[in-house]
């Protein structure tokens, strides 16, 4: 089991969130400082239900790195385990004490996106805060969108099946850290900030966003 572990914990507009680290990364307590910045564009809506722990792991359950977010139901099935363990570095008994008995999700992230600077770690981060907000407050897809609604999004960094979902979920956590520049790839012949209106657009319409003002969403 893990033999390495750091606790830290941001408090956004009055709701903590957990830092549980399971791998030795040097100038892990600074990495948490450097996302509270993006943390607190979350509108409140969207900041309500976000899942409170995440969770530094080795690789993930099953053995691949990258991120991943798991609902409540899916942490004893898809995480847990001597199998899953042995991947994650994690003990069942502290996924039981800080998600299960509290009835929440987790998010989670393998040792390889944590050692990226925060240029690149914030883009696996917030694409896992992307899932849970998609999952808990009915979907970033609105309904009758297609891919064009979603110009510029690239599509092979989610193992998600719905090309649709992982291009709203790439475009909400590029709404969040890169506001400026939400596409992947600029579409030919269209301006920047008619592909980036055109894709906050497509987001406000979705149902996640129906609770949240126009003057709620604090992304700069």
């Amino acid at each position: 089991m893990a033999n390495h572990y750091e606790h830290f914990s941001l408090t956004i507009r009055g709701r903590q969130i957990d830092f549980h680290i399971y791998v030795n990364v040097s100038g892990s307590a600074g990495k948490v400082r450097q996302l509270e910045p993006y943390f607190l564009r979350l509108p409140d809506q969207h900041l309500a239900v976000l899942y409170p722990v995440v969770f530094v792991m080795h690789h993930k359950p099953g053995g691949r790195d990258g991120g991943g977010t798991w609902r409540a139901n899916e942490v004893p099935v898809q995480v847990m385990g001597a199998a899953h363990s042995a991947n994650t570095l994690v003990p069942d008994a502290d996924i039981q004490r800080w998600v299960v008995a509290r009835h929440i999700g987790m998010i989670g992230l393998s040792q390889d996106r944590w050692e990226r600077p925060i240029g690149r770690l914030v883009g696996s981060m917030f694409h896992e805060v992307a899932h849970c907000i998609h999952y808990e407050l009915g979907g970033l897809v609105f309904a009758g969108a297609s891919a064009a609604d979603f110009p510029g999004m690239a599509t092979d960094r989610c193992d998600v099946a719905d090309l649709l979902v992982r291009q709203a979920t790439e475009a909400y956590a590029r709404y969040v850290y890169s506001p400026g520049a939400i596409y992947h790839t600029l579409p030919p012949g269209q301006s920047p900030s008619a592909v980036n209106s055109r894709l906050i657009a497509s987001l406000r319409r979705a149902p996640a966003f129906r609770t949240v003002p126009a003057s709620g969403v604090p992304v700069p």
